[in-house]
């Protein structure tokens, strides 16, 4: 709920923010929102070997981590072109781990409840993520950059919580998920 909230607030604004910041229309905004798609892709495929050697909770918390100071620079950028690799490296470390949180969370509930458990994951990311776009454009009138700020500080918070929380929780295999982070 915390990180649907915290996205909630700005990601879905991220366009609009940047044609407002930088004077842009929509064509650069979509080549740059096509080029982090593409890019992304081989990312996608290295998180199974940052979590071989760091540990899973590792794998998915450090990249999402470097997202936050990369959102944070794209706030002090006053040109599209200086702020397109911070929003695409923005996008990239905060989504790459998907597939791994995913296999973390189904990996942690019997076979018989994983429908489930994606069901109430994703209605708990999706509720707060729909309220807190309203607010996000209520807070982005007032100040262009505040939702992310707000953003930042909310991925950190839920970052520390989801560390306290998974550091020693056993994985189903048996492979010891806090054994691995201790490295």
């Amino acid at each position: 709920m915390m990180i649907g909230f915290g996205a909630g607030l700005s990601i879905p604004l991220l366009s609009y923010y940047m044609s407002v910041k930088f004077a842009v229309e929509s064509g650069p905004i979509g080549t740059l929102n096509a080029a982090v798609s593409f890019i992304a892709i081989p990312f996608y495929f290295f998180v199974p070997a940052i979590a071989s050697r760091l540990g899973t909770l590792r794998a998915i918390l450090i990249p999402q981590l470097a997202s936050v100071p990369l959102m944070i620079m794209m706030t002090l950028c006053t040109d599209l072109t200086i702020a397109s690799p911070f929003f695409i490296f923005r996008q990239i470390f905060m989504n790459m781990s998907t597939p791994l949180l995913t296999a973390f969370t189904m990996k942690m509930a019997e076979p018989e409840h994983r429908s489930t458990i994606s069901a109430v994951t994703s209605v708990a990311w999706r509720v707060p993520n729909s309220a807190a776009s309203q607010v996000g454009g209520v807070m982005m009138d007032k100040s262009l950059d505040s939702p992310l700020y707000a953003t930042s500080m909310i991925y950190i918070v839920y970052i520390t919580v989801f560390y306290r929380l998974f550091r020693f929780w056993p994985s189903k295999d048996g492979d010891a998920t806090g054994a691995t982070i201790g490295r």
